[in-house]
């Protein structure tokens, strides 16, 4: 019989989406692409990108994986399935977005520089920065987090607790020590039948004394 195939707990798919998305808002924030362009009144100009601006959509990206950390606090196992499909959407556009940057920066580039000096011309060949690979190894890294996510649903249960099958009422829960007893209950709760434990330790004594006296 093959053994099922354990995937990501709710914990770890919490831990993951925060790593990555904050990741993918880190290293939008560096410089990705840098050129050297031409103006009128010199023959270059330094062109710099940042990846918030030449892939905007590693933030969004971001912020999506964020935002699935925060829906896999609440959701049970069918909605872990949803938290699945938004961390995979958030890998597929970090990487839409990113990869075309890096594989072709010179659109980019010429973009910054007809911004800053109204002339598209670059002088040399745009040149990428290291960080910017971590964008398309983050995006793909939040995919294989949603398969194992989407494997560990399963074993997922509704985030709060206070409504689940079989979780005991406050009535049947006993109190411990440093848990202030909650008025309503002690309102709520029968009367301490003090008359019969009296009657129950007078009739020891009288056991004990060895003398019987009629009750009324």
């Amino acid at each position: 019989m093959a053994e099922r195939v354990r995937g990501a707990s709710r914990r770890t798919t919490v831990l993951a989406s925060v790593l990555l998305g904050t990741g993918l808002l880190a290293v939008s924030a560096p410089v990705w692409v840098s050129a050297v362009g031409t103006s009128a009144l010199s023959s270059s100009v330094a062109v710099t990108v940042t990846g918030g601006t030449a892939a905007p959509g590693v933030q969004a990206a971001g912020l999506v994986l964020l935002a699935a950390a925060a829906a896999s606090l609440l959701v049970g196992r069918l909605g872990g399935w949803v938290v699945a499909g938004v961390v995979a959407l958030g890998g597929v556009v970090a990487l839409a977005s990113s990869l075309p940057v890096l594989l072709s920066p010179a659109g980019v580039a010429r973009a910054a520089a007809s911004s800053a000096t109204g002339v598209d011309v670059l002088v040399g060949e745009p040149q990428v920065a290291a960080v910017a690979w971590a964008a398309p190894s983050l995006g793909a890294l939040a995919l294989v987090l949603a398969a194992a996510a989407a494997a560990g649903t399963r074993d997922w249960r509704t985030g709060s607790r206070r409504h689940e099958r079989g979780t005991p009422s406050r009535e049947t829960v006993p109190a411990v020590a440093g848990n202030a007893p909650d008025l309503a209950d002690l309102w709520d709760a029968p009367e301490d039948d003090g008359h019969e434990a009296d009657a129950s330790e007078d009739d020891g004594h009288e056991a004990a004394d060895g003398s019987t006296h009629s009750r009324p």
